[in-house]
């Protein structure tokens, strides 16, 4: 990852207003691009198949994806996520939610916008890769828990056309009463 050669660089440093210069770069290069995180296909209803391919979903900010770490994210804030996908149909809109993953069914985020067409480029077009773009308010209303959430972006007229992945966030109370969302691998 380059983000841990320019890390690398930094124990080389031997001048201090380089380094400090060298530290400016990296958190403006980490908070302009996001650090990409691993993430799972989801399982989708019978008779519904996964028709598009999604990578490179970055989150905005995490330093410590870099490490493996799961992402941190204080809550009040806002984390961005974006994505990189490819579909195998044509559609002149699209629909994007999150969802809370549960035992029997799924809660959606409702303060999330559904309209996929403010974050993506419409028309999709078969085959053509884009990017999605998401800004997400990490609300206080969030309990302190695990949380498996499910992405989800599809065709509007033709809702089995859908791309879907997953991760994990663990909403925390960290010290001094301040919490953080982590976006972990599944």
């Amino acid at each position: 990852c380059w983000l841990l050669v320019l890390q690398s660089l930094f124990t080389l440093c031997l001048n201090k207003m380089l380094c400090l210069r060298l530290s400016v770069i990296v958190s403006i290069l980490v908070v302009c691009y996001g650090e990409s995180v691993n993430v799972q296909r989801c399982f989708l209803a019978k008779g519904v198949k996964q028709t598009c391919n999604v990578e490179n979903v970055r989150v905005t900010p995490c330093l410590e994806a870099a490490e493996g770490k799961p992402c941190k994210i204080k809550v009040g804030n806002n984390g961005t996520i974006e994505f990189d996908f490819t579909t195998s149909f044509d559609a002149p809109t699209v629909q994007s939610r999150a969802f809370k993953k549960g035992s029997v069914i799924d809660k959606p985020l409702l303060d999330m916008d559904p309209d996929g067409c403010k974050y993506t480029k419409c028309p999709i077009e078969a085959n053509k890769k884009q990017s999605y773009k998401y800004t997400l308010h990490v609300s206080k209303a969030y309990p302190a828990e695990f949380h498996s959430v499910k992405w989800m972006i599809w065709e509007q007229e033709n809702t089995k056309n859908k791309c879907c992945f997953t991760f994990g966030i663990q909403n925390l109370t960290v010290p001094h009463r301040i919490s953080a969302i982590h976006f972990i691998c599944l």
